[in-house]
């Protein structure tokens, strides 16, 4: 069953690709579904979004030029969301994706067909380093109800840096078959038939490419094509009057910046926005510069109130002109920490400039933690094509908008934060106590939220405010109210003692937390002791409440560049503490409350995070990729469960009616189904509980509601929280 606050989710299909690179990419073959959908047994289950609204940097959006209210956005780990307008939500479109294709949710550019507002096209990939996967090119032809996958023989950098600018990808207006797509590793490429193969475009200086998009098309003219090369060395503005063929550079263009975004206003005038890096960080300097056509002629608009650029630099991103009123043109700045960041209004073609923000009024009320944050990554902005009053810009935590940019009598412009249904945040764990609030994150970012009711985004906003990311969250077992936490502050961990109500910051910090990561944070079961297993450290103890630390006695280092390693404290013994390192396959037991570990287990590697069993002494389950192990003897001895051929993720809610010990919710594979199971018997039998359409990318953790039987919650790498439980369920 599909969850009503993400209705048109959709499945994706993908085209298996027949790769020929004789200067041609031929993807082919017959359309083929994801990984099988399998046991029989299976129990429906509702899915929808916890509310938080927004968390993640939107990097994109634009509306179509003709479709009444058509308005989509890109995110760089969430996928693509198209607004309602008659719910006034945002609507995930690329739940379908696998984990298996998980990179493909950071979505590098979108175009939209001008001549059909039905059809949309995305290109996804996330990395274009040596470990990213090659990206793909997402195809729809319903709005993104349902959709197709080509895989591309090259990569997209959706989440890399640069994923700012664009757009990239284009649809050649009086050709719509026809495709153009810029990578800022691979180059540029044409597709004639609407995606399904691919040529590289010859011609060019060997560079990346920041954006693609064409000039107003004559009759009878194939049209103008323009590329922004990524360089600074040379003109990075080259066009194409015959298809591609031959190229030239434009000639009077400013040098010495890469182009960050562009425009074409109703007149015909190209504008350009600059920057001397890709962003959305390190950019110190910047400038708008228009481009007229008709005379060839260069004329720098950069506004001159650049409110003190010499006590606060900056480079510039978003631009958009009103589609129906020429000269009127917003801009925004980029990279302008000091002062926050601006957007600039003209309605004379650039002579003069208002600030758009000065006297403001902000909306905060329905989304709280918005208020300390100021507007940041301001990479794009959209003017409604059918009313120029109504506009969007992005942020790194997402979407504002006003419904009038130029009130009467000047009256102050008010913005809102319009993003329910726009979940774009990363889980790094999740808790759910047996009781007080059902659900407590660490989250990437915004540092995670303590959810008493599920439906709306915490009035009392982030655990601790200006503590950027947690990487891990715990309750004591037998104390569930004391609830321990890492973050980014310069503590790197807290401590509360009312169920995430209030927070103390560690009075002391081990070094390695401070100066490599803050790793991974448990209570012992009692709440006398801490745990903490710092990046690229050994394990550190605390018996006074976080204001003294010592090192304890093992062979084993975490690594310092990424989390991988994980504690788990015993929920019922004290003294029992578990470490697991997927990495590498150790398993270790602490039988002293931490103070000396030894390697007990050796498992496969790729594992998940390990999980002691609530209100069982002794009991701690591993997944790892070749299985479920499970040990009731303290880590000691493990059995491999029957089932489960793969484990990605485990965690425990409420148990069964009838039942003494926790459901176990499991993602993973039993015989060749892949996703999401739930066991009210320990591993025994197992219940497939998801829908084959809602595959969510990568899921970092899961866990049970720990008070309602059957409720289940699940962290994403960029979907926020998801909540599921059986159909017919109130998500009270």
């Amino acid at each position: 069953m599909k969850p009503p606050a993400i209705a048109q989710t959709v499945r994706v299909a993908l085209i298996i690709a027949s790769a020929v690179f004789s200067g041609a990419l031929t993807c082919q073959g017959k359309a083929s579904d994801w990984p099988p959908i399998a046991p029989a047994a299976s129990e429906n289950y509702t899915w929808k979004n916890v509310e938080i609204e927004g968390g993640g940097f939107v990097t994109g959006i634009i509306f179509h030029p003709t479709g009444h209210e058509l308005l989509y956005a890109r995110t760089d780990v969430g996928g693509v969301f198209r607004f309602d307008r008659e719910q006034d939500r945002w609507i995930a479109l690329n739940d379908s994706i696998p984990r298996s294709h998980w990179q493909w949710s950071g979505i590098d550019s979108i175009a939209l067909d001008p001549a059909d507002s039905d059809r949309i096209y995305a290109g996804a990939g996330s990395y274009f380093q040596n470990w990213g996967q090659p990206g793909a090119l997402l195809r729809s032809s319903d709005r993104g109800a349902t959709w197709d996958a080509v895989p591309l023989p090259f990569k997209l950098s959706g989440n890399s840096d640069g994923r700012n600018m664009g757009e990239r990808l284009l649809v050649q207006p009086n050709a719509p078959n026809q495709l153009w797509l810029g990578s800022l590793s691979s180059g540029l490429w044409k597709s004639e038939d609407r995606g399904s193969t691919w040529t590289r475009v010859t011609g060019l200086p060997h560079a990346g490419i920041t954006a693609v998009w064409s000039m107003p098309v004559k009759d009878g003219s194939p049209g103008t094509i323009m590329v922004a090369l990524a360089m600074t060395t040379s003109e990075p503005i080259w066009r194409t009057i015959d298809g591609g063929a031959t190229w030239s550079e434009v000639p009077g263009q400013p040098s010495g910046f890469l182009v960050h975004r562009t425009c074409v206003d109703v007149s015909g005038d190209l504008f350009v926005t600059y920057g001397n890096g890709p962003g959305p960080n390190g950019v110190t300097a910047g400038a708008l510069w228009r481009f007229e056509p008709s005379s060839e002629r260069w004329t720098n608009l950069t506004p001159s109130l650049a409110d003190g650029a010499e006590l606060a630099p900056h480079g510039f991103a978003g631009i958009a002109a009103d589609p129906k009123k020429p000269g009127v043109l917003l801009v925004a700045s980029l990279n302008r920490w000091k002062l926050g960041n601006q957007i600039w209004r003209t309605t004379d073609g650039g002579k003069t400039w208002r600030s758009c923000f000065e006297g403001a009024n902000w909306d905060h009320k329905s989304v709280e933690y918005t208020e300390p944050l100021k507007p940041h990554w301001m990479a794009d902005i959209a003017i409604d094509p059918h009313d120029g009053r109504r506009v969007w810009f992005v942020t790194g935590y997402g979407v504002w908008t006003t419904d009038d940019i130029a009130p009467d009598g000047g009256r102050a412009i008010s913005w809102r934060f319009e993003n329910r249904g726009l979940e774009e945040t990363v889980a790094e764990e999740l808790i759910s106590p047996p009781s007080g609030a059902p659900l407590l994150s660490a989250l990437g970012d915004l540092g995670g939220f303590r959810h008493v009711t599920l439906d709306e985004s915490p009035s009392a906003g982030a655990l601790q405010r200006n503590r950027g990311s947690s990487s891990s969250i715990a309750f004591a077992g037998l104390a569930p109210e004391v609830i321990v936490r890492t973050h980014s502050g310069p503590a790197r961990g807290a401590m509360s003692r009312d169920g995430g109500l209030n927070w103390s910051d560690f009075a002391s910090t081990p070094r390695a937390a401070r100066d490599n990561g803050a790793g991974s944070l448990v209570i012992n079961s009692d709440a006398t002791r801490l745990i903490w297993l710092p990046k690229g450290d050994h394990v550190q103890v605390s018996a006074d409440g976080g204001k003294s630390w010592h090192k304890t006695t093992h062979d084993y280092t975490s690594p310092r560049n990424h989390l991988t390693a994980r504690l788990a404290a015993d929920t019922v013994d004290p003294l029992l503490v578990y470490l697991y390192d997927p990495s590498n396959g150790r398993f270790m037991v602490g039988k002293d409350g931490g103070e000396r570990f030894s390697i007990t287990q050796m498992f496969a590697t790729e594992g998940g995070i390990i999980r002691a069993e609530p209100r069982q002494r002794g009991v701690v389950w591993v997944p790892t990729s070749d299985g479920l192990y499970v040990s009731s003897e303290s880590g000691g001895a493990f059995r491999k469960l029957a089932a489960p051929s793969a484990a990605y993720q485990v965690g425990f809610g409420h148990a069964a009616p009838g039942h003494d010990r926790d459901s176990v919710f499991l993602l993973g594979r039993i015989g060749e189904a892949e996703g999401l199971f739930r066991s009210d018997d320990s591993g025994e039998t197992w219940i497939r509980i998801d829908d084959p359409e809602l595959r969510y990318g990568w899921i970092r953790a899961i866990t049970g509601d720990g008070q309602i039987y059957g409720r289940v919650y699940l962290g994403t790498s960029g979907r926020g929280i998801l909540v599921g439980e059986p159909a017919g369920g109130r998500f009270r």
